[in-house]
């Protein structure tokens, strides 16, 4: 039997075994060239087949049946890879959308906890306050805070401590 046949009696399954015989080496080199993945190109050359099994019925091949089975391998090949990028882009956007609803939580987690530290920095007393705020927001040494304000630098470190404390205490209970 030559590679180029018209019309075929299919319902042959020796026929058929021989078709599968001559032209899966072909059949797969086409699905795993445009693939470049063995396992998907096997399982693409078994579809190929299967397709034409299944449709041997109404088949009328009037090119040859290598170009009709490289054809189908292309086809089923690309459309495969078109699968798999719809697929990638589906997972993407998903992994996108649970990166923003993360990063949402965690903004809103930083906001909140940032608004209670300003709470508690509020409620400190006024020179311990300013000192905290000094050291925490300014970035001033405790030298730097005790010459502005002029206060003991051992004064400086107590009000940056009792800020502390208080600021942890408030977090505690909220």
């Amino acid at each position: 039997m030559g590679k180029n046949c018209t019309i075929l009696d299919l319902d042959d399954p020796n026929l058929f075994s021989r078709i599968y015989r001559i032209y899966f080496k072909d059949v797969f080199s086409v699905c795993y060239g445009v693939t470049g993945d063995v396992e998907i190109a096997k399982e693409l050359t078994q579809e190929v087949f299967q397709s034409l099994w299944e449709r041997r019925k109404g088949l009328n091949i009037e090119k040859g049946l290598d170009r009709y089975l490289m054809k189908s391998a292309k086809y089923k090949s690309i459309d495969q890879l078109r699968k798999q990028k719809i697929r990638k882009e589906i997972r993407l956007e998903s992994s996108f959308e649970k990166i923003d609803k993360r990063t949402s939580e965690n903004d809103f987690g930083y906001y909140n906890l940032q608004s209670e530290i300003n709470s508690a920095v509020a409620d400190l007393p006024h020179q311990c306050r300013q000192v905290f705020m000094l050291s925490r927001e300014k970035g001033f040494t405790n030298k730097e805070i005790a010459g502005s304000m002029m206060i003991a630098e051992k004064t400086v470190k107590n009000h940056i401590n009792k800020a502390l404390k208080l600021i942890r205490s408030h977090l505690k209970y909220e």
